[in-house]
């Protein structure tokens, strides 16, 4: 797993979904 800043969790997730509910999991399914 890679350490990604909240900026780029952001950009991958497209904004507040991951701010609000910090899941990685979630990242790597909606990639």
């Amino acid at each position: 797993m890679k350490n990604l800043t909240i900026k780029q969790l952001a950009n991958v997730s497209g904004g507040n979904v991951i701010i609000r509910r910090p899941a990685p999991c979630t990242l790597c399914t909606a990639k």
